[in-house]
């Protein structure tokens, strides 16, 4: 963030966001110096129930791989899932987004394989990397 300092203070910046969302980057534009707009925009809203499909692949251990790009999705994966949601994404390997997100995860009771620092085509590798591993899941 400190490289921000130079490009943001003084200067309005509008930073729209989700209800709820990672406070970090309005925090640091903040702290750089930024005059900043940080409207709630939308509100990520969990599915009432899953997919019969998804319920039956994952019930049935063929789900080999879950990949969460955000702490909301890992949060509503074990809110949909309720008291089964770790053991049913313990059957798989399952990689994360970032630490903010893996941080979700493991909050939200699930176990974590691999944790991507960067965007998609990281997560793709840290997925990739962690489906490579021999073995079944560690199932700690």
């Amino acid at each position: 963030m400190e490289m921000l300092a130079p490009l943001v203070a003084g200067k309005d910046v509008l930073l729209p966001r989700p209800e709820g969302g990672n406070p970090a980057l309005a925090d640091g534009l903040e702290r750089a110096g930024a005059r900043l707009q940080a409207p709630v925009l939308y509100r990520t809203v969990p599915a009432a129930t899953a997919s019969p499909e998804a319920l039956r692949l994952l019930r049935d251990g063929r789900v080999e791989a879950i990949a969460f790009a955000s702490g909301s999705a890992a949060r509503g994966f074990a809110s949909l899932f309720g008291g089964e949601a770790a053991a049913l994404a313990g059957r798989a390997r399952v990689a994360c987004m970032g630490r903010t997100c893996a941080a979700a995860a493991r909050s939200a009771g699930l176990r974590v394989d691999a944790v991507a620092e960067g965007g998609l085509p990281e997560l793709v590798e840290a997925l990739d990397s962690a489906m490579s591993t021999a073995g079944p899941p560690d199932l700690r």
